[in-house]
């Protein structure tokens, strides 16, 4: 599948990532470093149904980028310029002797794609273990959460502290509420 569908699916779909092999800004871009000066007459005449430069800052997974600094037929700035705008973790992976459609599958596409597939594994993990202790934390403090009237919460840290919120109410109201209930509490 082309960078052009590829790149417009993740912002439709949440993949797990997208691997972008030499990716194009746009269509008429390629057409400009194509033709250079006499792009003008040509560029016009272009049909741009997909904009990477557009929907890459949309996308909803982890970008790979893999593009060749000798590609003579996309040049590499299109992905330097592609990552710089991609809204979501991205990784520029630019080997220096690849290029269009001559490369080293192993070295160039396999190992640091693997990489970085190992990245996004570890920070997926990272990232539940985070939100398995912060869902900890806020069900502990749920537990000791306690309302003392509409306006203010406070959360329990000890004995004294339903007390010490009480008493900090009625003195912001300037009444005695808290003290009649507090000696309804201690007998």
């Amino acid at each position: 599948m082309g960078t052009g569908p590829a790149t417009h699916l993740s912002t439709e779909y949440n993949a797990y990532s997208l691997l972008l092999m030499s990716p194009y800004t746009s269509i008429k871009d390629v057409s400009r470093s194509l033709f250079g000066r006499f792009s003008f007459m040509i560029t016009p005449l272009v049909y741009e149904r997909f904009r990477n430069i557009d929907s890459i800052q949309h996308s909803r997974c982890p970008v790979f980028f893999l593009h060749g600094m000798k590609d003579k037929l996309i040049p590499h700035s299109h992905s330097i310029e592609l990552n710089n705008v991609c809204s979501s973790v991205s990784f520029l992976h630019m080997p220096k002797e690849m290029d269009h459609n001559v490369f080293d599958f192993d070295e160039d596409l396999i190992k640091p794609f693997k990489e970085f597939l190992k990245k996004i594994d570890d920070s997926i993990a990272s990232e539940a273990r985070r939100a398995a202790k912060g869902q900890a934390a806020v069900e502990k403090k749920l537990k000791t959460l306690i309302k003392i009237d509409d306006s203010h919460v406070s959360y329990r840290d000890g004995p004294n502290s339903l007390k010490a919120a009480r008493n900090n109410n009625a003195d912001e109201n300037g009444s005695n509420e808290a003290e009649s209930s507090e000696e309804e509490e201690d007998n």
